[in-house]
C-alpha cells in the first residue's frame, strides 16, 4: 500500500513532502514567479500561482517555526516577496487568483482568505509587521454588512462588488479574519464582524435533518453591490418582491448531495478554526450544528465520500487532513476514539491519493498542484 511509503505522523508527513517539494526550486526566481498554480481542481479554473504561494506558506511556516533551520527560513522570505509583490496585487487593491472570463478575478472571499492565512502565518514566523499589516488591509477591504452578517467581493482594482453567496467562502473568510487580530484585542472591529458573522448563521447556515451543510447561504443575497447603477439596484429590489426566495432546496439531488458531501468536512475545518478563536460561542452547542459534526462519523458518509465519482472528496477537498482536525476542534471523542480517526482518515488520503514516485499526492486528483499544496491543512493538527 502507498500508506507503507510515507510516515502517518503529522510532522513528518510535511516534511517529508515539502523537502522533496522544494528540494530543487530556485529561490530567488520563486520570489518573482510564485510556484506551479493549479487549475481549482474539478473546476479547471486557470489560476495564477498565488492559492498554491498561500497553502505552502502555511507548511514552510510550521517547519521553520518548528525546526528553526535556515532553509525553512528562506523558504518562507521567498513566498513572502512573492505575497508582498506587484504580481499577487497588480492594482494595488484586493489579491489576484484566477483569470477566467465573467468572473471576479480575486475568487469571491476563498481567495483572499487563504491569502490572509498565509501573511499570518508568515508573520508569525518571521515576525514580519508587513505581512501582518496586509493581512489587517485585505480584511479591513471588504465591507461587511451588519444587517446580513455576511461580507461582500472587492476586485482588484477596490471596486466593491455584491456578496459571495457560496457559503464556504464566506465561512473561511471568517476563520482567516478572525486570527488577523491580535489576541488582545477584544474590541477589534474584525472580531466583532466575526462574531456577527457566527450570530448571523442561524439565518445563513442552513444544515439538513441528516446532518449535511447546505453548499449556498441559506438567504437569497442581493446580487447588486453598493457601487452598481441605481437602475440594477432598482430591479433586484423588485425581482426580490416579484419572486420572493425560495430558500433551500427540500429534497436534495443526487450531484448536489455528491457534491455537498465533498464540501462538509471543508465547512467543519473551518468552523473548527473559529472554535478555536471563539470557544464559548453558542453555534457550537446548537442542535443542528451537532447534526453536522455527528455525519462526520457516519458509516454512510464515509461511504460517500469514498464513490470513486465524487470529484470533490479525497482528490480536492481531502477528508484525510480535514476531518481529524475537524473532530479534534468539535467533536466529542476520547484521545483513543480521535487517534482511531485521525489513522484512518489519513491512512485513506494516503492510499487514494499519495504517489511515491513523484512525493506528491497526484493519484486520483485532477489538480496534483493544488491538493499536494493542502497538506497546508495539517499543520493546525495538534501534536501526537
Amino acid at each position: 500500500m502507498n500508506s507503507q511509503k510515507i510516515s502517518l505522523k503529522k510532522n513528518d508527513l510535511l516534511l517529508q513532502v515539502a523537502e522533496r517539494y522544494f528540494a530543487d526550486r530556485d529561490l530567488s526566481r520563486l520570489a518573482l514567479e510564485g510556484l506551479p498554480p493549479g487549475h481549482n481542481g474539478p473546476y479547471r479554473h486557470p489560476e495564477t500561482p498565488l492559492r498554491v504561494v498561500s497553502h505552502w506558506a502555511l507548511v514552510t511556516a510550521f517547519l521553520y517555526r518548528l525546526s528553526g533551520e535556515t532553509r525553512w527560513h528562506q523558504v518562507c522570505c521567498a513566498l513572502r516577496d512573492y505575497i508582498l509583490s506587484d504580481a499577487a496585487r497588480p492594482q494595488g487593491g484586493n489579491v489576484y487568483h484566477r483569470e477566467i472570463e465573467g468572473k471576479d478575478r480575486c475568487n469571491g472571499l476563498i481567495g483572499p482568505a487563504w491569502t490572509m492565512e498565509a501573511l499570518t502565518a508568515l508573520g508569525d514566523a518571521l515576525q514580519d509587521q508587513a505581512c501582518h499589516d496586509l493581512a489587517r488591509k485585505l480584511a479591513d477591504l471588504h465591507p461587511f454588512d451588519e444587517s446580513w452578517g455576511l461580507w461582500r467581493v472587492v476586485d482588484l482594482d477596490g471596486t466593491v462588488l455584491g456578496f459571495d453567496n457560496t457559503f464556504n467562502h464566506q465561512l473561511w473568510f471568517a476563520s482567516a479574519a478572525a486570527f488577523v487580530a491580535d489576541d488582545n484585542d477584544s474590541s477589534s472591529p474584525v472580531l466583532r464582524q466575526v462574531r456577527r458573522f457566527l450570530d448571523a448563521t442561524e439565518q445563513n447556515l442552513h444544515i439538513y435533518p441528516d446532518g449535511l451543510i447546505y453548499h449556498f447561504t441559506a438567504r437569497r443575497l442581493p446580487k447588486a453591490g453598493p457601487g452598481d447603477p441605481l437602475p440594477e439596484r432598482f430591479r433586484q429590489a423588485l425581482k426580490n418582491i416579484l419572486k420572493p426566495d425560495p430558500g433551500p432546496p427540500r429534497e436534495v439531488t443526487a450531484p448536489q448531495r455528491m457534491k455537498w458531501t465533498g464540501y462538509h468536512q471543508f465547512n467543519l475545518y473551518a468552523f473548527a478554526r473559529l472554535h478555536e478563536r471563539f470557544p464559548g460561542h453558542p453555534l457550537w452547542t446548537r442542535g443542528d450544528f451537532r447534526r453536522a459534526v455527528a455525519l462526520l462519523l457516519a458509516p454512510s458518509y464515509r461511504e460517500e465520500l469514498a464513490e470513486p465519482e465524487n470529484i470533490y472528496s479525497f482528490g480536492y477537498n481531502p477528508p484525510g487532513f480535514e476531518i481529524p482536525y475537524a473532530l479534534e476542534r468539535l467533536g466529542d471523542l476520547t484521545p483513543e476514539e480521535l487517534e482511531e480517526e485521525r489513522s484512518f482518515w489519513l491512512e485513506q488520503q494516503i492510499s487514494a491519493t499519495f504517489d511515491p514516485r513523484t512525493g506528491q499526492f497526484s493519484r486520483g486528483t485532477a489538480d496534483p498542484a493544488t491538493l499536494t499544496a493542502r497538506i497546508c491543512e495539517l499543520t493546525r493538527w495538534s501534536e501526537r
